[in-house]
């Protein structure tokens, strides 16, 4: 399938689900005062998408959501590829992540909020901490994925660990890396868009939350909707990257443009 086909059924299943919500809330399946219609929503987000206060708040939630995936992957790749690399230091900490994984990063906001404030340190801190173990993780087990017998023939012919590392294991590594960084941002963008509901200064969260407050919910709908094209948009231009940092991997080489 090309990736115009691949798009085209992307947005065929969104149509489907507007297309559904609409007949629910028109068949009175669902209450009008909590949910628009389809065609409300659209008309929402249209509004919304010309406006300029709108835009800039989108800017933010965008800029919060770059620099927490970018603190992310500067912490996470190069740790995960070291503790992939050595049993030893993957066994000393894995307690620790195994203890910190599973902590809800919002669970933290109190404590962030009186250390950064509500500002965008607050959302880069607490979505870069959520969006570091997708990263971490993928690029352990990416190093680990690598061909025991490439390693053993590549020792045979005395090369160095680094020349290994960059040559075998890496190489391995890099799909996991990517599929990882797919992920972390997902995760960013509903970490800062979770925050700024909650209470955080500026972005996408901040004009549902004062919508929501006024009972526009065509609005608050909109707004739902430009966050969902916004992680769409970052998930293309990863995809897009993706396949061209791994054109020599089987599945991309088996897509046509």
């Amino acid at each position: 399938m090309t990736r115009v086909a691949r798009g085209a059924y992307g947005l065929l299943g969104i149509a489907a689900l507007l297309g559904a919500m609409d007949v629910a809330v028109r068949s009175g399946a669902l209450s009008h005062h909590a949910v628009p219609t389809a065609v409300e929503m659209v008309k929402a987000f249209g509004g919304l998408a010309v406006s300029g206060a709108f835009l800039r708040a989108v800017g933010q939630t965008l800029i919060a959501t770059l620099l927490a995936f970018a603190a992310a992957a500067v912490v996470a790749t190069p740790l995960g590829v070291l503790l992939g690399a050595s049993r030893r230091a993957e066994r000393l900490s894995s307690g620790l992540i195994e203890t910190l994984r599973p902590i809800p990063s919002i669970a933290l906001m109190p404590v962030a909020i009186l250390a950064l404030g509500i500002a965008i340190e607050l959302k880069i801190a607490l979505a870069g901490f959520a969006s570091l173990w997708p990263l971490l993780i993928n690029a352990i087990a990416g190093v680990r994925s690598a061909d025991s017998l490439m390693i053993r023939t590549a020792r045979s012919f005395t090369w160095s660990r680094a020349r290994i590392m960059r040559r075998v294991q890496l190489r391995a590594a890099l799909p996991f890396i990517v599929s990882g960084a797919r992920q972390s941002i997902s995760v960013a963008l509903v970490i800062v868009v979770t925050l700024e509901l909650l209470g955080a200064k500026g972005g996408i969260g901040e004009v549902i939350r004062q919508y929501s407050a006024s009972g526009r919910v065509d609005y608050v709908f909109g707004g739902v909707l430009a966050t969902g094209l916004l992680g769409l948009a970052l998930h293309a231009v990863l995809s897009r990257g993706e396949a061209r940092l791994l054109r020599w991997a089987p599945q991309h080489r088996a897509v046509r443009p």
